[in-house]
């Protein structure tokens, strides 16, 4: 469930699973250059969702 990581809720987690992304893990690998494209098609600020990312690593270790 997407929606753990703080800032995404279920209009951003369905934005995330139009674009193939479903997992934390997915998010934790995000590069740069993967981040700046997701940003070109959501309302979000790079800084967020480097933030999700961020998030996300700590998510996926459990």
């Amino acid at each position: 469930d997407l929606t753990v990581i703080k800032g995404v809720g279920p209009v951003a987690a369905g934005q995330l699973n139009e674009q193939g992304i479903t997992t934390f893990a997915q998010i934790a690998k995000l590069s740069d250059k993967d981040i700046a494209r997701i940003d070109e098609h959501m309302p979000f600020s790079t800084d967020q969702i480097t933030d999700w990312r961020e998030q996300a690593k700590e998510l996926a270790k459990k």
